[in-house]
């Protein structure tokens, strides 16, 4: 297996450059270039080369390679290869180090600009450690010299090229999935990178002391940081731990400890934070640390506002408590009628307890002359009306009438239909 060194020799000693050799697989970029049909699994391989002898090389190996797998096209000028670049119709590019009184790095770096796709192999005829940091560093993918090049390592290069081109775009691909994810979730999600990292195996106090102070916001999304009363991420990004926790505050000290006594680990915990406004939010955290040799490198997390869903449960507990203690009789039915709800002041009041009443019809309390009342009532009910107060006639467990001031409204399901009925009846017997 030839060099491309001892090819150059073989070159010199060939006829004219007119014979066969340049109708295989290559074609030369012109102002008019030629058409090809690719075909499934070809590669389409730019070649931004000055040296017609080298052009001749590679597209030797490539022959060599796999005559049916690659299709180069040639180009023999920077300005040539800039053009043919731009159109971004390339798998790979395959580029010199040296193009006349240009370099293949000037190349590299002007292109980066216009984005494009396909992985570049920077060719040079001498190695060195300085030029091989400078291609990859203006984004080569590889760095191959040509004294030492044949068609199996020219070969390999290329595989790994587009291996590489192709997993970093699933990495990308990956990477933008969950950019797009974070940003746009309800959730408040954030990361605090340690640096120092934190060894685990202090004391409780010191790992809290070195938590507020060195633990810092790395990235968070729009709901993390409308959760704490900022306007926007920038504002977060970099803020301490303990802007957020202080060692001085009983809870946040509580919380703290739970994190570290759970090992980093915490699931659906509720807390209580301040935002800007100073105003309590209450919040569902889950968290967890990353520990590598024992030291704390960087906490993820994510925080759900739940302050709407807490008040409006203390505000059903509050209304829950009101009703079970009014003296009011206050009744629920459904749509039909059957007794759902029925408190106490209903019990001391009509001498049924709520066990007996449960699932039974609010018939049961009404007298025979005033049964007729309940359809009517039904009816505007079914359509959202409000029965405002009137006086109404009811029957006590042990058969004795009482006068009742009465009044029923709708009650209405999570859609806005009405799905039963509320009641207050207060006794006005003299």
């Amino acid at each position: 297996m030839k060099t491309f060194g001892e090819r150059r020799i073989k070159i010199a000693c060939l006829a004219s450059p007119d014979g066969d050799w340049y109708k295989m697989n290559a074609i030369k970029s012109s102002a008019k270039k030629e058409t090809y049909e690719k075909r499934a699994g070809t590669l389409i391989i730019l070649l931004v080369e000055d040296n017609e002898e080298d052009f001749l090389i590679v597209r030797d190996l490539l022959q060599e390679a796999d005559p049916e797998r690659y299709v180069l096209e040639w180009v023999d000028t920077y300005e040539a290869g800039l053009t043919a670049i731009r159109e971004q119709r390339h798998d790979l590019i395959l580029m010199d180090y040296r193009l006349s009184n240009r370099t293949g790095l000037e190349l590299l770096q002007e292109t980066q600009s216009v984005s494009h796709r396909a992985p570049v192999i920077m060719l040079t005829g001498q190695g060195g450690y300085y030029i091989d940091v400078q291609a990859m560093e203006a984004g080569a993918t590889d760095y191959l010299v040509k004294d030492r090049l044949n068609s199996d390592l020219l070969e390999r290069a290329i595989r790994h090229a587009i291996e590489r081109k192709r997993s970093n775009e699933a990495l990308l691909m990956s990477e933008d999935r969950y950019r797009t994810f974070v940003e746009n979730s309800m959730e408040g999600i954030w990361r605090f990178e340690l640096e120092p990292p934190l060894p685990v195996e202090l004391s409780e106090a010191k790992q809290i002391a070195h938590l507020c102070n060195h633990a810092r916001v790395a990235e968070c999304n729009k709901a993390m940081a409308h959760i704490y009363g900022f306007k926007s991420t920038s504002e977060v990004v970099g803020l301490s731990l303990g802007e957020f926790f202080s060692p001085d505050k009983r809870d946040d000290v509580k919380y703290l400890r739970r994190l570290i006594g759970n090992q980093y680990r915490i699931v659906n915990v509720e807390t209580i934070v301040r935002n800007g406004r100073d105003e309590p939010t209450y919040v569902l955290h889950n968290v967890i640390g990353v520990v590598n040799n024992r030291l704390l490198h960087r906490i993820w997390g994510s925080q759900i506002d739940i302050t709407e869903t807490m008040l409006s449960n203390s505000s059903r507990a509050q209304i829950a408590s009101i009703v079970a203690t009014s003296t009011d009789a206050i009744i629920s039915t459904n749509i039909h009628g059957m007794v759902l709800t029925w408190n106490t002041g209903a019990e001391a009041m009509y001498g049924y307890t709520a066990q007996e009443m449960n699932h039974q019809f609010i018939s049961r309390i009404m007298s025979a002359d005033h049964s007729h009342e309940m359809d009517s009532i039904l009816a505007r009910i079914s359509k959202g009306e409000r029965v405002a107060s009137f006086d109404a006639v009811r029957r006590h467990k042990n058969g004795h009438r009482i006068d009742v001031s009465l009044s029923v409204s709708p009650l209405m399901d999570t859609e806005g239909r009405v799905d039963g009925t509320y009641s207050i009846s207060r006794d006005i017997s003299e």
